[in-house]
């Protein structure tokens, strides 16, 4: 969180026009959070009494730590390209277009990263005893993992290309 303010508040800095390009950050950091939330209270809550352990999202510590990886390479860009347009103006306004792209693919990829470990983690685990490792109630087989995993691939490069479009529609004044 103290990187992420820090890189925020030097990006403040540079003095956008585009205050949009902010919030993409914004929000993939308070998914971040919402996830670090959800993992904290869930080791809060459950204790050895319980026999059943639910995990309907899967790993959320790792998806805390993915999506703020995501947010960090956003707020790197956005300072990155806030600094060449300090120095090189022109050549911004030559490449703000992929700029865009890249800037919309690193932030469409850390959801799509956690849609496909939501399918590997998510398991319902019953205990049976202490001294038992659990035993996993799974009822999504190999061949529907494959299924789910290239369904979510094709729907990331679907929605970038969809994006990309966008993108080169609003660059164009079209």
């Amino acid at each position: 969180a103290f990187i992420f303010a820090i890189l925020y508040l030097f990006i403040l800095t540079q003095s956008w026009n585009n205050i949009y390009l902010f919030l993409f950050p914004i929000i993939t950091f308070g998914f971040s959070l919402f996830f670090r939330i959800i993992n904290t209270n869930k080791h809060r809550i459950l204790s050895d009494i319980n026999q059943i352990f639910y995990n309907p999202i899967g790993l959320e510590k790792k998806h805390a730590n993915r999506l703020n990886f995501t947010a960090l390479l956003q707020l790197i860009l956005l300072f990155w390209i806030g600094a060449e347009s300090f120095y090189h103006p022109h050549l911004i306004q030559t490449y703000m277009l992929y700029f865009n792209i890249f800037f919309t693919f690193f932030y469409t990829f850390g959801f799509y990263w956690i849609l496909i470990d939501v399918w590997k983690y998510a398991k319902i685990a019953i205990r049976l005893e202490k001294n038992n490792p659990d035993k996993t109630i799974s009822y999504l087989k190999v061949r529907q993992f494959r299924l789910i995993t290239m369904v979510n691939l094709g729907t990331f490069i679907l929605l970038n290309l969809l994006n990309v479009s966008f993108v080169i529609l609003i660059d164009n004044n079209i």
